[in-house]
């Protein structure tokens, strides 16, 4: 599962570093429009988190890390489609919607899934690393996907002056036309390979014939992160207090 997070945290934190950049200086976004262009991942990750944690606890915690960074890949495989100069609705919104929703029925069932795989004793250790997995996925895809992107704009403008080119327009110092559309095909690219990326993760995090006793792992991990199971709709603090009620009884009388 700690693949899983490299991966899908790569290619978000990639294409999440890029996008405001294109948005900026090749759609011609204001900044703050650039801003507003990302709230849909926000916005249905906040309302539908639950919901996607009553499906994983439903249809096993293995289904969600699986479809949904496929589906997160498709997204991001739809924010490299828009040429230059569109809007937000013609532009990010189908791909940045797709994207929230993938990343919605990825993240809570993942992290689950990585503290139900140890003993509960050590799911703090487990949801811990996880993390630090995922922080360092995002340095990682910044630092390779920025000498990904500097070497397909500087192979397409060519000449002694590309690489000065391809900062000036990261800075937003220039707008040579040239040097604008190689940015933006060097920004396709690296959409391409976080798609890619987070398919994969999908891939690697496919349903597996796991046994009975990490599947029931799985499931008080779920209530842990989501506060509730489907089923019965207790929170976990009602059964460790059932647990601690029916431990009382058989304590010897003074």
């Amino acid at each position: 599962m700690n693949l899983v997070t490299l991966l899908l945290y790569f290619a978000l934190g990639g294409a999440m570093f890029f996008l405001p950049f294109d948005l900026i200086r090749v759609q011609g976004f204001s900044a703050t429009m650039a801003g507003a262009a990302m709230l849909p991942v926000a916005v249905i990750m906040g309302l539908f988190s639950g919901l996607a944690g009553h499906l994983a606890d439903r249809f096993g915690a293995r289904l969600s890390p699986a479809f949904g960074p496929v589906l997160a890949g498709i997204g991001l495989g739809l924010l490299a489609l828009p040429g230059s100069g569109t809007g937000f609705v013609d532009g990010p919104l189908a791909g940045m919607t797709v994207l929230a929703i993938g990343m919605t029925l990825a993240v809570g069932p993942l992290t689950a899934a990585v503290m139900g795989a140890v003993e509960p004793a050590r799911a703090g250790v487990a949801s811990g690393v996880n993390n630090a997995v995922a922080r360092i996925a995002g340095l990682l895809a910044v630092a390779l996907l920025s000498a990904l992107m500097s070497s397909v704009s500087v192979d397409r403008v060519g000449g002694p002056s590309a690489r000065m080119l391809f900062g000036e327009v990261m800075a937003g110092r220039t707008f040579h036309s040239g040097a604008v559309a190689a940015f933006h095909a060097a920004f396709r690219v690296v959409m391409l390979v976080c798609a890619a990326c987070a398919v994969a993760a999908g891939i690697v995090g496919g349903p597996d014939r796991a046994d009975a006793r990490r599947a029931g792992r799985q499931s008080r991990a779920l209530e842990l992160t989501f506060g509730m199971s489907a089923r019965g709709g207790k929170r976990p603090g009602d059964r460790r207090g059932q647990s601690l009620s029916k431990r009382s009884n058989h304590l010897p009388m003074a």
